[in-house]
């Protein structure tokens, strides 16, 4: 069964990027193949963890709204991709994110991928 770990927080600083390489490298410590991915558009520390490859994606726009092209193609990696997902999201993007992913049924559709 395929998993999406998405570390998801309103506030900086309470430890969302050190969460996401914990269970990153959790994965890695038991030979399980992950993508890893910083969405974070401010402070990427989760993409600092260069053992771990991370790969940075971002996914607000010029003006800091939701940029849905971006985020629908991570979602299309999500539900085609057969390996698990850890995804770390920062402060500034909490709200635009959490609110489409709930208009969207994005949790519904890991669910029915997994």
């Amino acid at each position: 069964m395929k998993n999406v770990h998405l570390t998801l927080q309103g506030k900086g600083g309470v430890g969302k990027s050190l969460v996401s390489s914990l269970v990153a490298q959790y994965h890695q410590d038991k030979g399980r193949e992950t993508v890893n991915l910083d969405t974070d558009p401010v402070n990427s520390s989760f993409e600092s963890y260069k053992g771990l490859g991370v790969r940075h994606i971002d996914l607000l726009d010029g003006e800091q709204k939701l940029n849905t092209r971006n985020f629908d193609q991570l979602m299309e990696a999500v539900l085609t991709e057969e390996t698990d997902f850890i995804v770390d999201n920062g402060a500034s993007s909490f709200l635009p994110l959490s609110s489409y992913m709930v208009e969207n049924e994005v949790p519904q559709m890991i669910h029915g991928a997994g």
